[in-house]
């Protein structure tokens, strides 16, 4: 079912999601009364208020990435394909054999043995083409009708520009708080209490499994993750794949308090699409903090490739649905965000919308995009 969204007070932009539970994959300890004092606080959250949806006044009709050449590259691990389409097979199998387990037999032992080689091939390191493309390379045209892009100040060319071999994802409001199983908290190698995060709504989750593997060292252990949850047929037990990084992927939080280290955890792949209509079916991002931030103040999430890093993030809010951020303190604006929120047709929930911008060569490119589902 579709979660529950909030307005939450203070706010100027960010819907508060509910949070979701799970295990996670690493270890977890018993949670003392000192424990959340170990970690750096960033601003107690905001009450949270029920107040009726105000819609705003932006209209976004991006259409979404086109599917080149590009895309292709960006969008596909080619060592994952032939087990993507044995699935395909197998489940196309189940559904003309009608579930008959005897004559589906043959079908799943080729999944489960592609999804053994899977495991040996990606422990080894999967190699990516040299010349891998940008997010600056996707072809990502704004739509006529669209006033998002109007609303942009004008800059002068950022540091990004130069430095344009880095994946960014956008955050809030689409970034779940993960809650631990019981009276435990998610802790670090260091045994630090740490908070977890998951996104899995805007484009870009779709390709920092390839990407990763382009431009990380880190090995990648492969376990399995929840089973399958399909609208129209059994899950036939089939487990979503987590790629763990066995040496966590440095990351930067962009928030209005500033710039915050945090790492990449895992990368969970669906094998099929469950076409659930109100659950996307894209990669979910699972990231760990030693801060204590909120969710819905994470605004955005920079992942370099190279030792250069940004150096701080000053947020410039210009209203309620439109900030850019400075991420070296030169003055000028390198990453930017429109908002459009709005009153489901569905429920009357209050759902977003959300195009994040890059300075490139001082006009604004679109990097990320991302949105509620309209459903029950």
């Amino acid at each position: 079912m579709k979660k529950s969204a909030y307005w939450v007070a203070g706010l100027c932009l960010l819907l508060l999601m509910g949070c979701g539970r799970t295990r996670g994959v690493e270890e977890k300890t018993p949670l003392s009364e000192s424990d959340s004092a170990l970690m750096p606080n960033t601003g107690s959250p905001p009450e949270e208020s029920k107040d009726s949806v105000s819609v705003t006044g932006n209209t976004i009709t991006y259409a979404g990435v086109q599917e080149d050449s590009v895309h292709a590259i960006l969008h596909t691990l080619p060592s994952l394909e032939p087990l993507l389409a044995l699935v395909a097979q197998m489940i196309r199998a189940q559904d003309s054999l009608q579930q008959d387990s005897v004559a589906t037999a043959p079908y799943r032992q080729q999944v489960t043995m592609a999804i053994e080689d899977y495991k040996r091939t990606a422990s080894a390191g999967i190699r990516m083409p040299e010349n891998f493309p940008t997010l600056l390379q996707l072809n990502r045209p704004i739509q006529d009708g669209d006033t998002a892009g109007g609303q942009l100040p004008t800059v002068k060319p950022s540091f990004l520009t130069a430095r344009s071999k880095f994946f960014f994802t956008g955050g809030a409001p689409f970034l779940i708080k993960l809650e631990p199983d019981d009276n435990t908290i998610f802790t670090s190698p260091q045994r630090m209490p740490e908070i977890r995060v998951e996104a899995g709504q805007t484009e870009n989750t779709e390709y920092l499994l390839p990407f990763a593997y382009r431009y990380s060292k880190a090995p990648v252990k492969i376990l399995q993750g929840p089973v399958h949850e399909f609208y129209d047929r059994p899950d036939f037990g089939l487990r979503m794949l987590v790629h763990q990084f066995t040496r966590r992927i440095p990351v930067f939080f962009l928030t209005e308090h500033g710039l915050i280290e945090a790492q990449l955890l895992s990368i969970r792949v669906k094998l099929h699409p469950e076409s659930r209509g109100c659950v996307y079916d894209r990669p979910t991002l699972q990231f760990a903090c030693q801060k204590l931030v909120s969710s819905e103040d994470i605004l955005g999430i920079y992942i370099p490739v190279d030792a250069t890093t940004p150096l701080s993030c000053t947020i410039d809010r210009k209203d309620r649905t439109h900030w850019t951020a400075d991420l070296n303190g030169d003055g000028i604006a390198d990453i930017a965000a429109i908002a459009s929120i709005f009153s489901g047709e569905v429920n009357g929930d209050a759902l977003a919308r959300v195009l994040w911008f890059a300075n490139v060569d001082g006009q604004w490119q679109i990097i990320d995009f991302g949105e509620d589902l309209d459903c029950t």
